[in-house]
This record gives C-alpha cells, sequence and structure tokens, in this order.
C-alpha cells in the first residue's frame, strides 16, 4: 500500500497545479488554474478518504496537471516566437487575397477598391470628420432632439393620438 497519507497526496497535487499556474505567460491565465484548483480542491474537502470518489479526483487533478503542463510550455513557446505579420499603413494599393476581401459572410468575394488620395485613410480620421460635422449639423438645426427620439412615429403612438385623428 501507498506510505504516504491521503491529505499528504491531495496537498502534493495542489501545490504542483499551482507551481504550474506560476509557469503561465500572462497573468490572467495564473489567476484562472489557482482560482479553478483552489475551487475543485475545496470542493473535494468534504470526501471520505481512501474513498473511489477521492481517487477519481486525484486522478482527474493529475490529468489537468498534465494538461496544464502542456499549455505552459506552449504558451511560453509562442510568447517567445513573433507571430505579427508586418503591415505598411502608408502602401497606396492592397495585394489581392488580404483577409480584408473576405471579411462578409454575405459577400466573400466583395472587392473594396483602394482609398484615393482624396479619401482619408485612417478610420479615427474618418470618425472625428464625421462626429465634427454632425456637431455642426446640431448647432444649425433649431430643435435639439436626441437620436432617440429621430425617425417616424411608433404605429401605437399614432394610433392613441386624439389630435392626430381630427386634424
Amino acid at each position: 500500500m501507498s506510505s504516504i497519507s491521503p491529505r499528504a497526496t491531495t496537498l502534493a497535487l495542489y501545490r504542483s497545479i499551482l507551481r504550474i499556474a506560476l509557469r503561465m505567460p500572462d497573468h490572467h491565465r495564473t489567476n484562472l488554474v489557482v482560482f479553478r484548483a483552489r475551487s475543485e480542491f475545496d470542493a473535494s474537502r468534504g470526501l471520505v478518504e481512501a474513498s473511489q470518489e477521492q481517487s477519481e479526483r486525484w486522478m482527474d487533478a493529475e490529468i489537468y496537471r498534465d494538461n496544464l503542463e502542456h499549455q505552459a510550455e506552449h504558451l511560453n513557446r509562442l510568447a517567445m516566437t513573433s507571430t505579427l505579420v508586418p503591415i505598411d499603413l502608408r502602401s497606396d494599393s492592397r495585394e489581392s487575397g488580404t483577409p480584408h476581401e473576405a471579411h462578409t459572410c454575405s459577400n466573400p468575394s466583395h472587392h473594396h477598391p483602394a482609398p484615393t488620395a482624396g479619401q482619408p485613410r485612417r478610420k479615427l480620421v474618418t470618425a472625428i470628420k464625421a462626429r465634427e460635422k454632425n456637431a455642426e449639423g446640431r448647432q444649425r438645426s433649431q430643435v435639439k432632439s436626441s437620436r432617440f427620439m429621430t425617425g417616424p412615429e411608433p404605429s401605437w403612438i399614432v394610433k392613441k393620438a386624439p389630435w392626430r385623428a381630427s386634424g
């Protein structure tokens, strides 16, 4: 039989999982592993020692530990590898076959023409110009209304309005 007590086995598994959690590349994943390990081991505290259920929990913990080891190794290797694709933001034309061409589900072969020199190339510049244009339009308008109140009136309001029926 085993000379190690069930409590010592449980604590050894818990500590080994925490050690692997510290090898994760970012603190979010480390916190996730620590939280999951803590919650699983807290849930198994009430189990009867040397029971079938406790043995199953140990086996699950060992499988989880092995998966975490592979995950930590893979993520650390991935973090050390440069996976960025260089893109020249100032280029005037797009090469064919870029992912931008097939970004819609409805028309995957739709081609977006390259921006001309008169059009701004960056979305931020476009957004700022649109905001300024909207602000000018609002200043010119005499009625101050929110976007919520614009548009046609719903049918249920039109039916209830007595002044509309008589006019």
